[in-house]
């Protein structure tokens, strides 16, 4: 069983994996570090997809953070994609991505009255990446405190909002 861990150190991103060798003692081994990607200066909000695959392969992990109003996602060999939102954004959990390797995500302001759906569309090794792209961007109603988005091995997923007082 694979077990992965985001690690921040200077201007770098970085993956640490391990493995568990004896499932019933819960012993880990470490497997290795790997650069993932050059950050931005100032970069904060990191994050990881939850995956619709976990199958090995082009598609691989991609991870983000955000620097002011971009978010940025990266991966392996795999060259930033960014998107420039309207507002500051707020990262709310897990971005999600299909087994084809697109990712998207929600995305609140800092007050949570607006909510962006961005989407980064899937990127070979050593490719120049397509852009990263605002699907929708809407005002609420009423503030989000906060959501959280899954996908399963389908493809098909969902979005829970909370509000102050409701979901």
């Amino acid at each position: 069983l694979g077990i992965q861990a985001l690690i921040v150190s200077g201007s770098g991103l970085f993956l640490a994996a391990f493995s568990e060798k004896r499932l019933d003692l819960g012993e880990t081994a470490f497997r290795g570090l790997s650069r993932i990607a050059a950050i931005d200066a100032g970069a904060t909000d990191f994050f990881a997809p939850w995956c619709q695959s976990a199958e090995p392969g082009v598609n691989g992990p991609r991870f983000g953070w955000r620097n002011g109003n971009t978010i940025s996602v990266a991966g392996f060999r795999k060259l930033p994609q960014r998107v420039t939102l309207p507002f500051t954004p707020r990262v709310h959990g897990p971005s999600i991505m299909y087994a084809s390797g697109v990712i998207e995500r929600l995305i609140t302001d800092q007050t949570g009255t607006r909510l962006a759906l961005v989407r980064f569309p899937a990127v070979g090794y050593d490719e120049a990446p397509a852009p990263a792209t605002v699907v929708w961007d809407r005002t609420m109603s009423e503030p989000l405190v906060d959501l959280a988005m899954s996908i399963n091995p389908m493809g098909s997923h969902v979005a829970v909002l909370r509000y102050r007082h409701a979901v």
